[in-house]
């Protein structure tokens, strides 16, 4: 396959894989996105753990392959740290009357919440429509050895963001227009479940419960009770109606029904969403719909063409 110039791949790296997805827009269609391809490369274990890369070898190794996977070379990435790398919150807008204060402001904020040094994180926020602002902090090193990873495989590393931004693009782009109302991202899997919740385009809340030896595989009513806790702790349901948007081995429609029953959300099964959406696919939507890391890389890609 040969790589067009305008393409653009998103890539996540969690503790077992890295994930790469393409795409482009196609030049008799510009208006339409392009998704080129994904492709999965497995790490063994210990080499990401809670985040952090141990080996950045095996890591490159493996984003090597998935760009050979793809048809590479691929000269534009961007990715996405999972949500164990990253912490968050969602703060009031300091009330400064010069840019250079305000900034001082979150820079101090971010102290308080990050469990690094200073000198050893990097700091970035947003401002929400409410007029909160959400902030992400991580660890200086793990920029530097994502750069060090793509610059040794010539690739132009364009920008990085936490997972959650990537579930809060697809929610953007996949579900009814948001506005005031909360947007809820879900992935259910056997082996995972996570939970992005938001508002005013602002994280206020992330959740990752993975099986384990002592923790069984999830299933269905699992599911259930870990989104009911999350939406009674965040007090999401004293707000407009949310739309959930759900994604994994788990999601049926029995499942969006429970849901739909329970909480009284919006419920989109993500592979219907995807079906919809402006998107043309190298496969079929259901199949990039099976694979939640999939999608989120996807979402991460589609940083491009946000705006």
């Amino acid at each position: 396959m040969t790589i067009n110039r305008n393409a653009i791949a998103g890539v996540t790296v969690q503790p077992h894989q890295v994930t790469m997805a393409l795409l482009t827009e196609p030049p008799r269609a510009p208006k339409m996105i392009y998704v080129a391809g994904v492709t999965q490369q497995p790490l063994a274990a210990n080499v990401v753990e809670r985040g952090v890369w141990r080996d950045p070898h095996a890591v490159q190794v493996a984003v090597g392959r998935c760009q050979e996977v793809l048809g590479g070379p691929i000269r534009r990435v961007v990715m996405c740290l999972a949500d164990d790398a990253v912490v968050t919150a969602r703060v009031p807008s300091p009330e400064r009357v010069f840019a250079h204060q305000r900034q001082a402001a979150l820079r101090e904020t971010a102290v308080q919440i990050s469990p690094w040094r200073p000198e050893h994180s990097v700091v970035d926020w947003v401002t929400c429509s409410d007029g909160f602002v959400s902030l992400a902090v991580c660890r200086k090193q793990a920029i530097k050895e994502a750069k060090r990873c793509y610059a040794n495989l010539n690739m132009r590393l364009l920008g990085i963001e936490p997972e959650s931004q990537c579930h809060l693009r697809l929610l953007d782009w996949l579900t009814p227009k948001l506005d005031s109302r909360p947007g809820i991202f879900v992935i259910a899997e056997y082996a995972r479940i996570g939970i992005s919740l938001f508002i005013h385009g602002g994280l206020i809340g992330s959740y990752n419960n993975v099986a384990s030896e002592g923790n069984p595989v999830h299933t269905q009513r699992t599911v259930l009770e870990e989104l009911t806790t999350a939406i009674h702790q965040s007090q999401l349901l004293q707000s407009p109606k949310p739309v959930v948007l759900a994604v994994g081995a788990l999601v049926n429609p029995v499942l969006c029904s429970m849901l739909n029953e329970r909480l009284g959300c919006e419920v989109v099964d993500l592979r219907i969403a995807l079906s919809a959406a402006d998107l043309d696919y190298e496969s079929k939507p259901s199949e990039l719909a099976d694979s939640s890391d999939g999608v989120v890389a996807v979402g991460n890609a589609l940083w491009r063409f946000d705006g």
